[in-house]
């Protein structure tokens, strides 16, 4: 049956919903292994102030992310970066981006998981190996909460700032194995 694209519906379980969006569920997406239980029949509870806040939470990492796909496409950063994706074991917003000898960093926005219950930014080298600087401050590389990014006086740049720091510092450290 063809539905009206500006249609609503209540959403109800994560089986009606993808029924809704012409989807099939599995219990393996296929990414990662830190995945939350496969209950497709539960009763979902949708609560509207947390989905605004992290509807504001998508949308600031994701002008966050275009701005530095922009950059590198301008050629003003030393990086390639592959395009956004929202990942389905954790709700991150994420890239990766490629620093100039081909070692890759991903760079994306938690809604919040085991490691913090509050959302953050995170610079995260895929090799563990180059985390032996100061800046990285989490075991997957380095991380800012909203919070912090919120008490600036300019989120954004802060944020921008944060990201250009830990792909330099990534790129740095492969520099030093040589």
């Amino acid at each position: 049956m063809a539905r009206d694209p500006g249609e609503a519906v209540p959403i109800t379980t994560l089986r009606e919903a993808a029924a809704f969006l012409g989807i099939t569920l599995t219990d393996d997406p296929g990414v990662g292994r830190d995945l939350p239980p496969y209950a497709p029949d539960a009763d979902l509870r949708v609560d509207a102030a947390a989905s605004e806040a992290l509807g504001a939470w998508y949308a600031f990492g994701h002008g966050a992310l275009q701005r530095l796909a922009d950059a590198a496409m301008a050629g003003d950063e030393a990086v390639s970066v592959t395009e956004a994706q929202l990942w389905p074991e954790h709700f991150d917003l994420a890239v990766t981006a490629e620093v100039p000898d081909g070692r890759r960093v991903n760079v994306g926005f938690s809604p919040g998981d085991t490691f913090s219950a509050e959302p953050y930014l995170y610079v995260g080298p895929h090799d563990a190996g180059s985390l032996a600087d100061p800046f990285w401050n989490a075991p997957f590389g380095a991380y800012v909460t909203y919070e912090e990014l919120r008490g600036r006086p300019d989120p954004a740049a802060t944020a921008d700032g944060f990201i250009n720091r830990g792909l330099a510092v990534a790129a740095a450290a492969n520099e030093g194995e040589g």
